[in-house]
């Protein structure tokens, strides 16, 4: 049983570590500017912002948007640069 028991421990640890060093990976890999829109019309604000990150990306105190996929509304939450 001791056995079993220290295996089991040992694959959960192992586990638990290589999701974190997935997860890190993900939250780290390269992304590319994104210029923010305004998004009553999808207005220009020439603030750069990215596609991942903890905080809004804001001009003055309105929240900027990207382009959806087919490019025909701005609904796409932007996150500030670091």
């Amino acid at each position: 049983m001791k056995i079993s028991s220290i295996i089991i421990k040992s694959g959960i640890v192992t586990l638990t570590v290589t999701s974190l060093l997935l997860f890190e990976n993900a939250q780290t890999e390269e992304t590319i500017d994104i210029s923010g829109l305004l998004p009553t019309e999808c207005e220009q604000t020439g603030v750069l912002c990215t596609s991942l990150g903890p905080q809004y990306c804001t001009y003055g105190s309105s929240q900027l948007y990207g382009f959806n996929a087919s490019g025909t509304d701005c609904n796409i939450p932007l996150y500030r640069k670091n």
